[in-house]
Parts: C-alpha cells; sequence; structure tokens
C-alpha cells in the first residue's frame, strides 16, 4: 500500500523573524522519507493557530496529515516512523515522543495509547486527512480562561468521537520547542504590524 502525505505547519510573523519556521522546514526538507505536500500558512491577520491550521489542511490532498508546530522541528526518521505505524497498524492517528520542552507527565511517554483515558499528545501528529476533515477540522478552544487555543486537543477529541484508532510510536522522532514567540495559538497574544 502507497500512502501520500502532506505537512501542515502554521506559523505567525515572530516565527519567521526569529528563523523558526527555517528550522521547521529544514527539518522536513531532512526527512528519509520526503513528504508529497507541504502547506505553510503565516497568520499575518492575527486570526490564531486554529484558522492557520484549517487554511493549510484545505491546501493538501494527500491521504495523511503530518502536523509540525511552526517552532518545532524533526529527526529525519519522523515521517518514515510514523508511516510505518499506519503501513502496519490499523490506527488513523499516530504520534511519537520528544525530546525538549515537555508540559505533559513523563510517563505519558512510554504508555501505550488508551482510548478510555485519552490524553494530549501534543499537536505533532500524523492522522488520516479525510478523517481531520470529517471530525470539524480546527476549531479554538472558546472558554476565554483556558490559557491555550486547545484546537489540537479539540480536533483529537472530535477524531476519537467519530471511533478513531490511535497508535503511540515508541520513539523520539522531534524536538519540542517553546521560544519567547509562542501564543499557545492564541491570536490574542500576538498583534500583527499593519
Amino acid at each position: 500500500m502507497t500512502l501520500t502525505i502532506g505537512v501542515l505547519i502554521s506559523s505567525h510573523t515572530p516565527r519567521w523573524q526569529n528563523g523558526a519556521v527555517l528550522r521547521a522546514l529544514n527539518s522536513v526538507a531532512d526527512q528519509m522519507r520526503p513528504p508529497d505536500q507541504v502547506a505553510v500558512v503565516n497568520d499575518v491577520k492575527g486570526m490564531g493557530a486554529a484558522w492557520c491550521k484549517d487554511q493549510a489542511l484545505s491546501m493538501l490532498s494527500t491521504d495523511l496529515v503530518a502536523v509540525l508546530d511552526s517552532d518545532d522541528f524533526w529527526n529525519n526518521n519522523h515521517l518514515i516512523a510514523l508511516e510505518e505505524a499506519f503501513l502496519t497498524t490499523d490506527c488513523d492517528i499516530a504520534y511519537s515522543n520528544w525530546d525538549g520542552n515537555n508540559p505533559f507527565p513523563e510517563e505519558w511517554k512510554t504508555l501505550p495509547w488508551d482510548n478510555d483515558n485519552p490524553r494530549h499528545t501534543s499537536t505533532t501528529i500524523m492522522a488520516r486527512r479525510e478523517l481531520m476533515i470529517e471530525a470539524g477540522s480546527y476549531v479554538a478552544d472558546s472558554n476565554p480562561y483556558s490559557g491555550h487555543a486547545n484546537d489540537d486537543w479539540l480536533l483529537m477529541l472530535a477524531m476519537l468521537e467519530l471511533g478513531a484508532k490511535v497508535h503511540h510510536v515508541q520513539e523520539t522522532t522531534w524536538f519540542y520547542s517553546t521560544d519567547k514567540d509562542n501564543t499557545s495559538g492564541l491570536a490574542s497574544r500576538w498583534t500583527p504590524s499593519v
């Protein structure tokens, strides 16, 4: 079976200015398994991460979508490791472990996925594109007190509601970075200059 893979990157101007997007794109270019498509959307209007990701998702026509936050970067085996999960298991979503920042409990890196007790995987997943669309794509959290857009977590929950099967690849394939320009996906944390 041959699967096509698209890469989805959402960004905002400060990450272009500080070099983070270039680092992310270089990690995509260095993949042992090159992507079939890459969609990058830069939020110049202050619309937020969910809007950017939806725009990028609408540009892709691949079987699978690999999401990369614009301040993170992949090891050169990231796409091939996650693609392997789709080829060898019956999964709809795959995610892997990471180095760098870890806002989640450390034991989450070693636990297999449990649909009865879902946990945040970060935004860096690979999922079936049609499932992402059927689940409603990315929607920002409407709770003003959450402190995060949570668009990735809300999409994961929506995909699980549709019966998605998740596979945790027990391999470190990317670097989780949080820089001073992190907005947690909230448009309110960055004001574009006009």
